[in-house]
């Protein structure tokens, strides 16, 4: 590992770079609004893999939607948002245990893409998003300011408030970082604004070696 030459004191926060999709091209998703007119949809392959990983958690009715999904199809957010709520109210837990294995699954297509580091797959973590959904209204992950072990991230994305905290620590774990803590600042959606700011910081950063994700689900 490269030792710096001088270190920048803690407080000390960056400006990234320009990354390659702006999160401010694209109207935010609100959580809590209803997005009928917005025709936005969200790509099926993720949602299939998490809801993978809380099967045995489903009810009949989501098992059913479940076995009609396929690959590669679009679901209008209309039609997901509800179903979304339902299961991460009654099972909070399991669902941020199974977005963790969503991304460890698809560590390897964000390190193709330049990831790194943690603040590198928040970034990257953008332009999948915005590469495998569709719509006016996605919204969008940006990192406005970077510190040693630390970022700020704007976050518009679907699911909204509160869930898109466990998409943001998912990633920053899944490229070593450890002992996260997220902390929400203003502004917030469910406020009426645009995005969510949060706070995100970590101890330390684990060799690649050591990095592990969630038991995979079984197929």
């Amino acid at each position: 590992m490269k030792t710096p030459t001088a270190r920048r004191k803690p407080s000390a926060m960056r400006k990234p770079s320009a990354m390659r999709k702006s999160f401010a091209q694209h109207e935010p998703y609100e959580g809590g609004a209803t997005p009928r007119e917005s025709g936005t949809e969200i790509l099926s392959d993720g949602v299939l893999l998490i809801l993978k990983f809380v099967e045995s958690h489903l009810s009949g009715t989501e098992l059913g939607l479940l076995k009609e999904l396929k690959p590669g199809e679009y679901i209008p957010l209309e039609t997901l948002q509800p179903f979304w709520e339902l299961l991460t109210k009654r099972s909070p837990d399991e669902v941020r245990v199974a977005i963790k294995g969503m991304v460890y699954r698809n560590k390897r297509i964000l390190a193709e893409t330049g990831a790194r580091s943690p603040a590198d797959a928040l970034r990257f973590s953008n332009v999948l998003y915005q590469t495998f959904n569709r719509g006016p209204r996605l919204g969008g992950r940006e990192v406005v300011a970077e510190g040693d072990n630390k970022i700020i991230v704007d976050d518009s994305t679907w699911p909204g408030c509160g869930t898109s905290e466990w998409f943001i620590e998912a990633y920053v774990r899944a490229f070593g970082a450890r002992a996260v803590r997220i902390e929400h600042l203003k502004p917030c959606r469910l406020r009426g604004e645009r995005q969510c700011r949060y706070r995100v910081r970590w101890a330390g950063v684990r060799q690649a070696r050591d990095q592990e994700g969630p038991a995979s689900p079984r197929p």
